[in-house]
C-alpha cells in the first residue's frame, strides 16, 4: 500500500483542495540603472615646492641672484611661534629673538649668486634646507 493510500485512504495521489491555484508568474525585474560614472579626481592644492625652486645639489639654469626662499618663509614662522611661546611663558619675546639672532638665526633673506650650469650651494643661514628662486 503507498504512503498516500494510507494517509489519506483513498488513490495513489494526494486530494487537491479546490482553493489552491497555480502560482503567478513573478513580475519582470524594474531595469537595473547603469552604475554612475565617477567624477574624475580634482588635484588638490600641491605642498611641494613649486618647480621654480631649486635646492642644494640642483643644476642652476640661469645666472643671476637668487634668494632663499627658506629664510623667508619658514624661519619668520618658526621665530613667530617661538615668540609667541615665549610669551605665554612670560619670557621676554626680544631676548629670545636676540638669542637666536645672536646664533644666526633668523637674520633675514640670504642671497646668493649663482653662474648657469654649476650647483647650487646649501643657503649660508638655512644650510641643505634651502629653496632657492632667482629674484
Amino acid at each position: 500500500m503507498s504512503f498516500w493510500k494510507k494517509l489519506f485512504g483513498g488513490g495513489s495521489k494526494p486530494p487537491m483542495p479546490a482553493n489552491i491555484t497555480q502560482p503567478k508568474p513573478a513580475p519582470p525585474a524594474p531595469p537595473v540603472a547603469p552604475a554612475p560614472v565617477p567624477k574624475p579626481i580634482q588635484p588638490q592644492p600641491s605642498t611641494a615646492p613649486k618647480p621654480t625652486d631649486k635646492h642644494p645639489g640642483d643644476i642652476v639654469p640661469v645666472t643671476g641672484t637668487y634668494y632663499c626662499n627658506f629664510c623667508g618663509t619658514a624661519q619668520s614662522a618658526m621665530m613667530g611661534s617661538l615668540g609667541d611661546y615665549a610669551s605665554q611663558k612670560g619670557l621676554n619675546s626680544s631676548e629670545i629673538a636676540a638669542a637666536f639672532a645672536a646664533a644666526g638665526f633668523g637674520t633675514g633673506v640670504q642671497k646668493k649668486r649663482f653662474t648657469a650650469g654649476e650647483r647650487f650651494s646649501g643657503c649660508p643661514e638655512c644650510k641643505d634646507a634651502a629653496s632657492w628662486n632667482l629674484e
